[in-house]
């Protein structure tokens, strides 16, 4: 599990990650190679401070570029990785012949949500 501290609204959670990806966390905190304290950043600046939305944003728009990606001033945009993640979960869920109605407070949880309101738009 990844705990997400003060996420989308303030709000912590726990979301389930992939046994690949878990194992690649795990041992890139091996090489940060320090005490772990809930204040610092897990994706630490040189300083060892958080990164700001902007500077997340400028990489995001810089790694499209430097992929051939075409932004257009529409996109792609950060966001549109959650909306890409939610909608899949939900066609893999519709697949396995799960009950959607029930799945969905879990999606709410893994992203966040405020309310189901939020989650249903996907």
């Amino acid at each position: 599990m990844l705990r997400v501290r003060e996420g989308k609204f303030g709000k912590d959670r726990l979301v389930p990650v992939s046994p690949g990806l878990a194992e690649r966390l795990r041992r890139y905190a091996t090489v940060l190679d320090r005490e772990r304290d809930p204040g610092q950043a897990f994706f630490p600046k040189q300083d060892g401070g958080h990164y700001d939305k902007r500077t997340v944003y400028g990489v995001f728009r810089w790694l499209l570029r430097e992929a051939g990606i075409s932004h257009g001033g529409r996109g792609p945009r950060l966001h549109d990785l959650r909306h890409t993640f939610a909608v899949h979960r939900l066609e893999d869920w519709y697949r396995q012949g799960a009950n959607l109605a029930a799945k969905l407070p879990v999606l709410s949880a893994y992203m966040g949500h405020q309310s189901m309101a939020g989650t249903q738009r996907y």
